[in-house]
C-alpha cells in the first residue's frame, strides 16, 4: 500500500514538473514569437518614417514572398513591383527582403545616378560572399579595391581587339555544332536547342580560356560541360563547389570569369533568340535573307567582320536580351551615404538597391507593345528615341558584365550559323506560354525549349 502511495506521489511529482516545464516552453515561445513580430513591424516601418513609396511587406520574406515560396522567380516579383509602383506613379519606393531595406528606384534618371554618375556611393553588390570560397571569391562578388583591383588585370583580356583575335577560335567551333545539328536532324525527333548550345559555347570557353578540346558536342558525356551546367544546377551546386574548389583552387576564379557570361548567359540567349524566331517566321526569314546576304560580300566565310556587318542580327540579339534578360535585375549596396537629387530622402550606408531590368524592358514608356517580339525596337531611330538607360541586359557602368563582347560574339556566330542552315519551329514539347523557371540563378525557360528544325 505504502509502496502504491509513494508511486502515485512520484507519478504526480513528474506530471507537476513536466506541466510546468511545458508551460514554461510555451511561454518561451509566446514571449519569443511576440518579440519576433514586433522587431520585423519596427523593422517594416523604415520606408514609411521618410515618407518614401512602399509596398505592404509580409513577415517573414518581405516584398518577396512569392519568390522564396518557390513561385515564381525573383526577377518577376520585382518586375510586378515595378509595375505596381510605376502605375502609382512613383519614381522610387522602399521594398524589404526578409528584414533587410532595399531602395527600389524607378525612374531612369535615378537608376542613371546610382550605376554611373554617382556610382562611388554603390561601389558594392550586396552579396555575402566568402573569399575563402574560390567560387564566391569571384569579379562579380568582389568590393571595394579588390574589384577594382581585379576588374583592371581583367579588362584587357575582352577588349575589342582581343575579340577579334579570338574569333578564329570561336569561328572552328561551327563546324562541330553544325555536324551536331546534323545528327540532331537526321533523328527526326525535336531538339532540346539549349542544351546543343551550352555544348557549342563550353567548345567555345574550352578553346578561348583554357587551350582545350572539350568535344562537348561529340561526348554526351563530357566532363567539361557537367562543370559549366553543374555551376547553374541548385541541386548539386553544394556538392560541385566543394569537390572543384579542394581540386583546383587556382583556376576556379578564372573558370567564373569565363563561365558566367561564355556558358550561361550566351546559351541562354541563343535559346530564347531561337524560340522568339521559331514563333516569327516572318522575322527569322528576313534574318536568314541578311545573313546570306552579307556572306556573299565577304566570299561565303563567317568572318568577324561579316558579323559586325550583320546589323539586323543585332537588333535580334539586342530584341532577345529586351524581353529575356539573363540577369533580370541589379543588385547593389549603398556604402556612403547618398542624398537622392531633387529628394528628400538619404540613403543610408549599408541600405541595398534592387534596379528590375525585367521592369525597365516591359515599361511601355520606354517600349511599345513591350510584349511583341519586335526587333524594330532597335533600330537607330527608336534607340536614339529612347533614355540611355531603358536597356541593361549586361548592367552598365564600372560593374556592368566584363564578358558582355565574348558573349555577344560568340551568341551571334552561333546564330548565323544555324539560320543560315535550318529553319526552327516551335515543338509541341515546348510549354505555351512561356515560363521561367522558379529557382533558377538566371532566367531561364521552364521544361526547356524544344525545336524542330528543317534543313536548308
Amino acid at each position: 500500500m505504502l509502496i502504491d502511495q509513494s508511486g502515485k506521489t512520484i507519478h504526480r511529482v513528474n506530471m507537476f514538473i513536466t506541466n510546468s516545464i511545458t508551460t514554461d516552453l510555451i511561454g518561451l515561445f509566446v514571449t519569443l514569437a511576440v518579440v519576433f513580430v514586433s522587431y520585423w513591424k519596427w523593422t517594416y516601418q523604415y520606408w514609411q518614417k521618410r515618407n518614401v513609396p512602399y509596398v505592404q511587406p509580409q513577415i517573414p520574406f518581405g516584398n518577396l514572398n512569392n519568390s522564396f515560396r518557390g513561385k515564381e522567380h525573383m526577377g518577376v516579383s520585382l518586375k510586378n513591383i515595378y509595375d505596381k509602383m510605376k502605375q502609382e506613379g512613383s519614381k522610387h519606393a522602399g521594398i524589404y527582403m526578409f528584414n533587410k531595406c532595399i531602395y527600389f528606384p524607378i525612374d531612369l534618371d535615378f537608376v542613371r545616378n546610382i550605376i554611373t554618375k554617382d556610382f562611388d556611393h554603390f561601389v558594392d553588390r550586396d552579396f555575402h560572399s566568402n573569399k575563402k570560397e574560390p567560387l564566391q571569391g569571384h569579379l562579380a562578388n568582389l568590393k571595394g579595391t579588390e574589384w577594382r583591383n581585379m576588374r583592371t588585370k581583367l579588362t584587357p583580356t575582352f577588349t575589342s581587339g582581343k575579340m577579334k583575335m579570338m574569333f578564329q577560335v570561336m569561328a572552328e567551333c561551327q563546324n562541330d555544332l553544325l555536324k551536331k545539328m546534323h545528327e540532331e536532324w537526321l533523328k527526326n525527333k525535336p531538339i532540346d536547342i539549349k542544351d546543343v548550345l551550352a555544348r557549342f559555347t563550353t567548345n567555345i570557353i574550352g578553346s578561348c580560356a583554357f587551350g582545350l578540346d572539350c568535344k562537348a558536342l561529340e561526348d554526351d558525356n563530357s566532363e567539361f560541360r557537367d562543370c559549366g551546367k553543374q555551376i547553374f544546377d541548385e541541386t548539386k551546386f553544394e556538392t560541385f563547389k566543394r569537390h572543384f574548389a579542394m581540386t583546383f583552387p587556382n583556376i576556379t576564379t578564372f573558370f567564373n570569369i569565363w563561365t558566367i557570361p561564355g556558358f550561361e548567359t550566351s546559351s541562354t540567349l541563343m535559346s530564347f533568340a531561337l524560340y522568339e524566331l521559331a514563333k516569327h517566321q516572318d522575322i527569322q526569314e528576313k534574318l536568314r535573307v541578311e545573313i546570306n546576304s552579307v556572306l556573299d560580300k565577304h566570299d561565303k566565310q563567317v568572318t568577324y567582320e561579316s558579323i559586325q556587318d550583320m546589323k539586323y542580327l543585332g537588333q535580334v540579339v539586342d530584341e532577345t536580351l529586351r524581353k529575356h534578360p539573363p540577369a533580370p535585375f541589379l543588385n547593389r549596396k549603398c556604402v556612403k551615404e547618398y542624398k537622392v537629387p531633387g529628394e528628400d530622402l538619404v540613403i543610408e550606408k549599408g541600405v541595398g538597391v534592387m534596379i528590375s531590368v525585367l521592369g525597365i524592358h516591359y515599361d511601355e514608356d520606354n517600349y511599345p507593345n513591350p510584349t511583341q517580339f519586335n526587333p524594330d525596337h532597335f533600330s537607330d531611330e527608336n534607340k536614339n528615341s529612347r533614355h540611355n538607360f531603358a536597356y541593361l541586359p549586361f548592367g552598365e557602368g564600372p560593374r556592368n558584365c566584363i564578358g558582355m563582347r565574348f558573349g555577344l560574339l560568340q551568341s551571334k556566330l552561333g546564330l548565323a550559323c544555324l539560320i543560315k542552315n535550318y529553319k526552327f519551329t516551335i515543338n509541341k514539347k515546348t510549354l505555351e506560354p512561356l515560363r521561367y523557371k522558379q529557382n533558377s540563378r538566371v532566367l531561364a525557360a521552364e521544361g526547356e525549349i524544344w525545336l524542330n528544325a528543317q534543313k536548308i
